[in-house]
């Protein structure tokens, strides 16, 4: 599901900027054509790695925000009770 969902959106914004440059019909070549780009193998393990790798950074970037959160909470309790 998320993999179509980013498929779509991918070539719709791709679509959606080249063609609002070029007029309608054009808009409607490349949008067919940036569907068609998106359900190959290639873009569809690309966008899988994206995903894993978006997937990794957001587990990470919680990682580092929740150690920070403590790191501060343990500061501001030194503080307190000194």
């Amino acid at each position: 599901m998320k993999l179509k969902r980013l498929s779509f959106i991918i070539g719709l914004a791709i679509g959606y900027v080249l063609g609002a440059k070029a007029g309608r019909e054009r808009y409607e070549q490349i949008r067919k054509f940036a569907g068609r780009v998106a359900e190959t193998d290639t873009a569809r393990q690309l966008i899988e790695k994206g995903s894993a790798v978006a997937d990794l950074g957001a587990a990470r970037a919680k990682q580092v925000v929740s150690e920070g959160m403590s790191t501060a909470a343990d500061k501001i309790r030194e503080k307190t009770e000194g």
